[in-house]
Protein backbone atom coordinates (compact mmCIF):
# COMPACT_ATOMS: atom_id res chain seq x y z
CA UNK A 1 0.00 0.00 0.00
CA UNK A 2 1.14 3.51 -0.73
CA UNK A 3 1.69 5.77 2.18
CA UNK A 4 0.22 9.21 1.90
CA UNK A 5 2.46 12.26 1.91
CA UNK A 6 1.18 13.04 5.42
CA UNK A 7 2.44 9.67 6.71
CA UNK A 8 5.82 10.23 5.07
CA UNK A 9 6.05 13.75 6.50
CA UNK A 10 5.15 12.52 9.98
CA UNK A 11 7.71 9.70 9.75
CA UNK A 12 10.40 12.22 8.80
CA UNK A 13 9.46 14.44 11.75
CA UNK A 14 9.74 11.52 14.16
CA UNK A 15 13.06 10.44 12.67
CA UNK A 16 14.40 14.01 12.93
CA UNK A 17 13.27 14.30 16.56
CA UNK A 18 14.95 11.00 17.47
CA UNK A 19 18.21 12.00 15.75
CA UNK A 20 18.13 15.38 17.47
CA UNK A 21 17.46 13.75 20.86
CA UNK A 22 20.44 11.40 20.35
CA UNK A 23 22.74 14.31 19.45
CA UNK A 24 21.56 16.38 22.40
CA UNK A 25 22.03 13.42 24.76
CA UNK A 26 25.60 12.93 23.56
CA UNK A 27 26.32 16.65 23.96
CA UNK A 28 24.88 16.62 27.48
CA UNK A 29 27.13 13.70 28.44
CA UNK A 30 30.17 15.50 27.05
CA UNK A 31 29.22 18.68 28.93
CA UNK A 32 28.74 16.75 32.18
CA UNK A 33 32.10 15.01 31.81
CA UNK A 34 33.82 18.31 31.04
CA UNK A 35 32.32 19.79 34.21
CA UNK A 36 33.64 16.93 36.33
CA UNK A 37 37.09 17.27 37.82
CA UNK A 38 39.79 14.66 37.42
CA UNK A 39 39.83 14.64 41.23
CA UNK A 40 36.34 13.17 41.22
CA UNK A 41 36.39 9.41 41.62
CA UNK A 42 34.91 6.69 39.46
CA UNK A 43 32.59 4.88 39.20
CA UNK A 44 30.38 7.64 40.66
CA UNK A 45 31.87 10.26 38.32
CA UNK A 46 31.08 8.34 35.12
CA UNK A 47 27.57 7.36 36.27
CA UNK A 48 26.72 10.93 37.28
CA UNK A 49 28.19 12.25 34.02
CA UNK A 50 25.89 10.01 31.99
CA UNK A 51 22.74 11.01 33.87
CA UNK A 52 23.56 14.57 34.91
CA UNK A 53 24.20 15.83 38.43
CA UNK A 54 21.02 17.88 38.62
CA UNK A 55 18.94 14.92 37.44
CA UNK A 56 20.62 12.58 39.92
CA UNK A 57 19.92 15.07 42.69
CA UNK A 58 16.29 15.40 41.68
CA UNK A 59 15.48 11.70 41.25
CA UNK A 60 17.25 10.60 44.44
CA UNK A 61 15.97 13.48 46.55
CA UNK A 62 19.53 14.28 47.62
CA UNK A 63 21.03 17.77 47.61
CA UNK A 64 23.58 18.39 44.86
CA UNK A 65 26.32 18.73 47.48
CA UNK A 66 25.52 15.21 48.73
CA UNK A 67 25.73 13.84 45.18
CA UNK A 68 29.14 15.50 44.78
CA UNK A 69 30.27 13.74 47.97
CA UNK A 70 29.82 10.40 46.23
CA UNK A 71 32.69 11.40 43.95
CA UNK A 72 35.04 12.43 46.78
CA UNK A 73 37.59 10.26 48.52
CA UNK A 74 36.81 9.03 52.02
CA UNK A 75 39.56 11.34 53.34
CA UNK A 76 37.54 14.29 51.99
CA UNK A 77 34.32 13.06 53.57
CA UNK A 78 33.02 11.25 50.52
CA UNK A 79 32.14 7.67 49.71
CA UNK A 80 35.30 6.88 47.77
CA UNK A 81 33.59 7.05 44.39
CA UNK A 82 30.73 4.71 45.22
CA UNK A 83 27.04 5.53 44.98
CA UNK A 84 24.92 4.21 47.88
CA UNK A 85 22.98 1.10 46.91
CA UNK A 86 19.49 2.54 47.39
CA UNK A 87 20.35 5.57 45.26
CA UNK A 88 22.03 3.40 42.63
CA UNK A 89 18.79 1.46 42.16
CA UNK A 90 16.84 4.69 41.64
CA UNK A 91 19.40 5.99 39.14
CA UNK A 92 19.44 2.71 37.23
CA UNK A 93 15.64 2.64 37.04
CA UNK A 94 15.61 6.24 35.76
CA UNK A 95 18.24 5.38 33.14
CA UNK A 96 16.21 2.43 31.85
CA UNK A 97 13.02 4.49 31.68
CA UNK A 98 14.79 7.27 29.76
CA UNK A 99 16.96 5.18 27.41
CA UNK A 100 20.23 6.26 29.01
CA UNK A 101 23.06 3.80 28.40
CA UNK A 102 23.78 2.66 31.94
CA UNK A 103 24.16 -0.82 33.39
CA UNK A 104 24.52 -2.23 36.90
CA UNK A 105 28.20 -2.90 36.15
CA UNK A 106 28.77 0.85 35.73
CA UNK A 107 28.27 1.24 39.49
CA UNK A 108 31.29 -0.91 40.33
CA UNK A 109 35.00 -0.14 40.05
CA UNK A 110 36.87 -2.06 37.34
CA UNK A 111 38.70 -5.16 38.62
CA UNK A 112 42.11 -3.56 37.99
CA UNK A 113 41.29 -0.70 40.37
CA UNK A 114 39.96 -2.92 43.14
CA UNK A 115 43.00 -5.23 42.97
CA UNK A 116 45.44 -2.34 43.42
Amino acid sequence: MDRSWVDIRDARKISYREDRKDRLTKLAIIANIAHMSKDHLDPARSVIAKVGIETVSQITGKHVSRVYRWMYSKERGGTGGFIPQTDAAVILRHARENDIELTAEDFFAPAAETAA
